[in-house]
């Protein structure tokens, strides 16, 4: 069985129609595009949820959020000092 969630198609950085204006924020509701992505064991995100228990998820998503948030502000830093 394929599992699918539809996600807004900003989380994956670029449209797979070409690149998103920013200056049309009036309307984003109406050109916002959903893309469909695949949930499976090769996900490892998905693979580590998927037999936890509900009450547990939002903690291991909380971790995984502060981690992201972390690296990218690494990269944001290291970024502004090789400018």
């Amino acid at each position: 069985m394929i599992a699918l969630v539809e996600l807004d198609s900003s989380f994956f950085g670029s449209s797979p129609d070409g690149p998103s204006s920013s200056s049309s924020t009036t309307s984003h509701a109406a050109t916002t595009r959903m893309r469909k992505q695949v949930l499976n064991s090769s996900d490892p995100l998905y693979a580590s949820l998927r037999d936890v228990n509900f009450a547990i998820v939002g903690g291991v998503l909380n971790k995984v959020a502060r981690r992201l948030s972390d690296d990218y502000e690494v990269k944001l830093i290291t970024s502004e000092l090789t400018l």
